[in-house]
């Protein structure tokens, strides 16, 4: 909504005055350093799950094995009751 309006007032200059619009730039900045308080978590997550890789591969292995198996299951039910 903040960026909207800041290029609202670029496109049409008498919709905004210049004090507001200064007033808004710093709220976004304001709201751009509150993110930086998660960038630590985030960092953590990204370690974790590169930390994890080898459990996640197995985990998606076994997860396609077990969808080729159910469905090699419900082809021959079926067409075993075609028959």
């Amino acid at each position: 909504m903040l960026d909207a309006l800041i290029i609202a007032s670029l496109i049409m200059p008498g919709l905004v005055d210049l004090t507001t619009l200064k007033a808004l730039r710093l709220l976004k900045l304001l709201s751009l350093l509150k993110l930086g308080r998660c960038s630590a978590a985030l960092g953590m997550i990204g370690r974790v799950v590169r930390a994890r890789r080898d459990e996640r591969t197995m985990m998606a292995v076994i997860v396609v094995v077990l969808v080729l198996l159910s469905a090699t299951a419900l082809y021959d039910a079926k067409a075993a009751r075609v028959e």
